[in-house]
């Protein structure tokens, strides 16, 4: 409980971190308020801390509506020169789209087949998403220095997705650190990533009691998920099954 935010908690995280917006501004001091009033909210400098806020921001509205493994969240590749060539992130129809199949998944296998998962990438980030392409990303790259210069490339044209201030690859660190920060500044709670799936199915199964699309949407098989979450599922189980029983007779047509 002293870890526990809720769904719509984490997306006023989200809306909170970036862009800068009347909660963040009340933050500020009278005298940084009276020059943004003057000025208008222009980033300053090299603009990475700015790129920075973006991306933790995409990065927890994604893993709200699609509970990835931060694994997939680091990993993830893309064509820059042939979005539609995208590994994992590709655009089909000028839609977005997510997939990830065989190792890059904690399962790789589903019953002799190759394990595969495809999502539309979230309506709602798709704007927050081609700002991050175009406009954040492309300063990170130029944030690079020495042995990091290229780093953000990976084979056959694809490049990782999302990137660090030093424009490199994200690492496990650096996600669960981002996702601390921003969700104790806003909450006074710090939450990692693997914390957000936990949440992610517990509102989900409590709320639909689906265990079939849950463990769709966490990668998991559904005897792991019935492991981890079939006390949600025993919840009530007497006082459901009476009602339902009730229900039954009552519809029974009267006995002649």
């Amino acid at each position: 409980s002293k870890r526990w935010l809720s769904l719509s908690e984490f997306e006023k995280v989200r809306l909170s971190k970036y862009p800068l917006n009347a909660r963040r501004v009340a933050e500020l001091s009278e005298r940084v308020r009276q020059r943004l009033l003057r000025t208008g909210c222009r980033s300053s400098g090299s603009g990475r801390g700015v790129a920075s806020d973006a991306l933790t921001a995409l990065l927890i509205g994604l893993e709200i509506r699609i509970p990835f493994r931060q694994r997939n969240l680091r990993e993830m590749l893309w064509n820059p020169q042939n979005p539609e060539n995208g590994q994992n992130l590709y655009r089909r129809h000028g839609n977005w789209h997510l997939r990830f199949s065989g190792s890059e998944l904690k399962i790789p296998f589903v019953k002799g087949a190759v394990h595969s998962v495809e999502h539309e990438f979230p309506s709602d980030l798709v704007n927050l998403l081609e700002e991050w392409l175009w406009r954040w990303r492309p300063i990170q790259i130029l944030g690079q220095k020495g042995r990091h210069k290229g780093s953000e490339r990976s084979r056959n044209g694809q490049e990782f997705v999302f990137l660090n201030m030093a424009g490199g690859p994200l690492t496990a660190e650096g996600v669960n650190e981002a996702f601390k920060r921003a969700t104790y500044k806003f909450t006074g709670i710090a939450v990692n990533v693997h914390m957000v799936r936990t949440i992610w199915a517990t509102e989900y199964i409590k709320a639909t009691r689906n265990v079939i699309d849950a463990a769709f949407m966490l990668g998991d098989t559904v005897e792991t998920v019935l492991k981890s979450y079939a006390k949600l599922l025993d919840q009530d189980c007497g006082k459901r099954a009476s009602q339902c029983v009730a229900k039954t007779l009552k519809n029974e047509p009267p006995s002649v």
